[in-house]
């Protein structure tokens, strides 16, 4: 079973739970649902959906490089002293706050 994490609300879910979202056809009627709720490869409504993926819990966008990638690991090597729990700690604080970002673009 392959499950995702929202990065946003860090919740995990299948990734067949994930929400589709109506295309531009559907813009007074658009809704989310699942991807077995599609019929014959279309919407609820008979048109394409949008390719990208909703999360089901706090209902964000979810990047298809991120959903697709699996994730990186990153050896954060250095002596006792050295600081390396702050700078961890200062990353996963920059990235809740979203300003990364700002700084680093294509992140």
């Amino acid at each position: 079973m392959a499950t995702a994490t929202c990065p946003y609300c860090w919740t995990k879910h299948r990734r067949a739970d994930l929400r589709l979202s109506c295309g531009e056809r559907c813009a007074d009627r658009a809704t989310r649902f699942r991807e077995r709720d599609l019929k014959n490869g279309r919407c609820p409504h008979g048109n394409l959906p949008q390719g990208r993926r909703a999360c089901p819990g706090c209902g964000r966008d979810l990047l298809r490089e991120y959903l697709d990638s699996g994730g990186r690991t990153i050896a954060v090597i250095g002596s006792s002293d050295s600081g390396k729990s702050t700078w961890v700690g200062v990353l996963v604080h920059e990235f809740q706050r979203g300003d990364v970002s700002a700084r680093f673009p294509g992140m």
